[in-house]
């Protein structure tokens, strides 16, 4: 009574108060400093209380809604006001709570995916009550859900597309000189998706291969094969030199590797022609081997394949050394070393070996490539 302002019909307000939640103030007198204390508590208990009775009521709600939600979406719930009240009273909840639940039921329904008509169907009522239920309880319009759901596809898709390419250039960096196949093998990346995931400094260590996986455009030949391809050459041409050779292979009167391929397997053309039996005639790339050495020209095509400008292809390699002057052909490097596949291999291999290609830690060792 200390308090300003505060008379008997203010106290007589406060204890009325306190009473619908089973309190009273204390009878014996206390100090106002003691009499704000309480109070405060007081109030933090009746806080306390009614927090604990909204999680029971939210709770209770929760189970309701657990119970109604498969009727609804099973649409078996009834329509009509008679059934439904007798349904609701068997179920224990009340025409109130079943507003809520079931506005909250709409909701989801259309947030889900579920159209108006559709939402509406299984509760029973039409197309535009279920747009004004949805619309009172703040939920999202048909055409805004369709719009997050694209947004969503969206999302995920670039997650997912960002996930393919963090480890299709992981594991191009941790094999340099692998195929698209082998590439996809690993990884489980469609090969028509690997190209487009690198870049020019890891495309240009990939390997070709042809259409039926083989590393090498050419078939195996063995040295007795060609020998007999050299001796059957010989029965058209005399002196057999590399050039008619290759004459005899474009108009199809014989069939046989290249003059490359000859070459890397017995390590020059005479000395293919003297295993065969036949006479060569003038060799064709004498003057170039006394000019450059095997590693001189596996040397010039690891700096190829180490300019940010290269893109790794024969092609491009073939026109690169014609703007360089002194450069070695491309036609030599290829009959000295063979198919521009194994050729680029090997220079990948040495590139690791010297350290000069670090393009990923833990890589395995170059042996193994």
């Amino acid at each position: 009574m200390a308090l300003q302002n505060f008379g008997v019909g203010s106290l007589s307000d406060v204890q009325q108060a306190l009473r619908r939640h089973g309190l009273t103030l204390p009878h014996s007198p206390v100090s106002l400093e003691t009499a704000i204390t309480r109070l405060r508590f007081l109030v933090e208990s009746l806080n306390t209380r009614q927090q604990e009775i909204e999680t029971r009521r939210q709770e209770d709600l929760e189970a309701r809604f657990a119970t109604l939600r498969p009727l609804m979406d099973s649409g078996e719930f009834p329509s009509s006001n008679s059934q439904r009240k007798i349904r609701l009273a068997q179920l224990g909840i009340e025409i109130g709570e079943f507003r809520e639940l079931r506005a909250r039921w709409v909701v989801e329904s259309i947030s889900s995916g579920r159209t108006l008509e559709e939402t509406g169907r299984l509760i029973g009522v039409t197309r535009e009550r279920a747009r004004q239920i949805n619309l009172k309880a703040g939920g999202p319009s048909p055409r805004e859900v369709a719009r997050q759901r694209t947004e969503e596809r969206g999302r995920s898709e670039e997650r997912e597309t960002a996930i393919l390419q963090a480890r299709v250039r992981n594991d191009a960096r941790l094999r340099p000189g692998s195929t698209l196949r082998e590439i996809a093998a690993r990884t489980g990346v469609d090969a028509s998706r690997i190209r487009s995931f690198l870049s020019n400094s890891e495309t240009r260590f990939l390997l070709p291969e042809t259409e039926d996986g083989r590393s090498s455009p050419e078939p195996v030949w063995s040295r007795d094969a060609i020998i007999s391809v050299l001796r059957e050459a010989a029965t058209y041409a005399f002196p057999c030199t590399a050039n008619a050779y290759v004459s005899l292979l474009e108009v199809g009167e014989i069939d046989g590797p290249t003059v490359a391929t000859i070459h890397h397997r017995f390590g020059s053309w005479i000395a293919a022609c003297e295993a065969a039996g036949v006479e060569p005639g003038q060799s064709w790339i004498e003057d170039y081997q006394s000019r450059w050495t095997d590693d001189d020209l596996y040397r010039y095509v690891e700096d190829y394949l180490m300019s940010p400008e290269a893109t790794g292809t024969f092609k491009d390699f073939e026109d690169l050394t014609k703007l360089r002057p002194g450069a070695p052909s491309s036609g030599l490097v290829r009959i000295r070393l063979g198919g521009w596949i194994d050729i680029k291999r090997e220079a990948i291999r040495r590139l690791l070996v010297s350290g000069r290609l670090p393009l990923a830690d833990n890589q395995p060792s170059p042996d193994a490539l």
